[in-house]
């Protein structure tokens, strides 16, 4: 019988967390890198960007944080390869104002993100608490049979345990050892 300890929580946890939004996080990440391109582009003219892009990337401070206020929304997104921006006070100072239909759509965004952050934290929060309502994996087991896969590493009686010790710390002792693969 496997106790559960307070790292299993939060492995199980983060693992069932991450694996279930996954789509809608590499979906909104996407969404946020178009949007912030589409709001740089709003905020200076198409002469300054070429001149900008021209020049060596030494020559200004690349940026991946980019913030805007929007119709008075301080709001800050992220692009996945930087872009130059003027030299202000240091990370992500603000670039500019943003308004009318941009700056809505652009506010419609952030709640939509608020929103999956919310719903994220909502599940994290009750399966930590149905975590702390058990204490050992067989009692998971009868409570949470649907989220097996979650927990199989630690459960005895799974093939992808290792006699009770996490599959994780196998490997890891294995590889400081230079001892052979695991299956």
């Amino acid at each position: 019988m496997t106790r559960i300890t307070n790292e299993m929580r939060e492995s199980i946890t983060n693992n069932a967390t991450h694996k279930s939004f996954a789509d809608q996080n590499d979906g909104i990440k996407q969404e946020e890198n178009d949007l912030a391109l589409e709001l740089y582009k709003s905020i200076f003219t198409p002469d300054e960007l070429k001149l900008a892009n021209k020049l060596d990337k030494r020559w200004f401070h690349q940026d991946d944080c980019l913030r805007f206020n929007c119709g008075g929304y301080d709001l800050t997104l992220c692009v996945k390869i930087g872009v130059p921006v003027p030299y202000n006070k240091g990370y992500c100072s603000r670039l500019g104002n943003i308004t009318g239909e941009l700056a809505e759509k652009a506010q419609a965004f952030a709640n939509k993100k608020n929103d999956i952050r919310d719903e994220q934290n909502k599940a994290y929060r009750a399966i930590k608490s149905l975590l702390y309502s058990v204490n050992t994996i067989k009692q998971l087991k009868s409570v949470w049979p649907e989220g097996a896969e979650f927990y199989a590493m630690y459960d005895e009686a799974s093939a992808k345990s290792k006699g009770g010790v996490p599959a994780v710390q196998i490997d890891e002792i294995n590889k400081l050892l230079g001892l052979g693969g695991t299956e």
